[in-house]
């Protein structure tokens, strides 16, 4: 069995990818991968794939309308957004489309005093469960994680 992406890691896979059998060496005994760190966890990775989940993804900064919504990745499991109304305020009821991870943070800027963009409190599945509507003038700052459990985009913080 080979090892790739996501396996079970074992001694016994380990023994049979990399101890040739049909060769005489100088290995005594079987390999042991006894894993004493379990926060490394008991699957290969691939070292690209966790690169990109744990990087700030920085988006281009989006002009939204009322029927519009934030397009969450899938990969980065932190995503930095900056937006403002397109021509106007504008309230979002909806805000984000996309299936992030369980504990993606989205990071949210405001870039505009007059075309403003608020996020509505909205307890429902997908919903942003908020300290009250958010209003995102420019510098303003909302912080969000996404729960699987509670399949809400939670509050962390704002700056206002």
């Amino acid at each position: 069995m080979p090892i790739t992406a996501n396996s079970p890691l074992s001694s016994s896979t380990a023994n049979d990818t990399f101890v040739d059998r049909t060769v005489d060496t100088s290995t005594i005994g079987r390999l042991s991968l006894l894993n004493t760190l379990p926060e490394s966890g008991g699957t290969i990775a691939n070292p690209q794939q966790r690169i990109n989940e744990n990087t700030l993804k920085i988006n281009p900064a989006i002009s939204l309308l009322a029927s519009e919504s934030i397009a969450l990745d899938d990969v980065h499991k932190r995503q930095y957004f900056r937006i403002e109304g397109n021509l106007t305020s504008v309230t979002l009821l909806t805000p984000f489309t996309g299936s992030p991870k369980d504990g993606t943070e989205i990071i949210l800027v405001g870039t505009s005093d007059s075309q403003t963009v608020t996020i509505s409190q909205s307890d429902t599945a997908g919903g942003t469960f908020l300290n009250g509507d958010a209003t995102l003038k420019r510098g303003y700052m909302l912080h969000l994680i996404y729960d699987d459990v509670l399949d809400r985009i939670l509050e962390i913080g704002r700056n206002f």
